[in-house]
């Protein structure tokens, strides 16, 4: 899944949408938040409207422009069968 600076899914796998209970289209598009549980939902819809334009958050600043670095993750989800 790729997230774009607004927090919106700009590309995602038919296999994560069909894990999250969305059709593709339609979790293309979705702001990040939507797929997040509470507390941390209203955590990041906070950050992205206040906290990602403190300097500190995203790296240095220069001039008072943001450096920004991309940084690829892993995550592996798994179902479990409760028993």
């Amino acid at each position: 899944m790729v997230v774009d600076h607004r927090g919106r899914v700009c590309w995602g796998t038919s296999q994560l949408a069909e894990l999250l209970g969305y059709p593709l289209k339609t979790l293309l598009g979705l702001e990040l938040q939507a797929i997040m549980p509470p507390p941390y939902a209203q955590l990041h819809r906070t950050w992205m409207r206040v906290g990602m334009h403190v300097e500190q958050i995203g790296g240095a600043s220069t001039n008072g422009q943001r450096e920004v670095a991309v940084t690829p993750i892993t995550c592996t989800l798994c179902t479990f069968l409760c028993m």
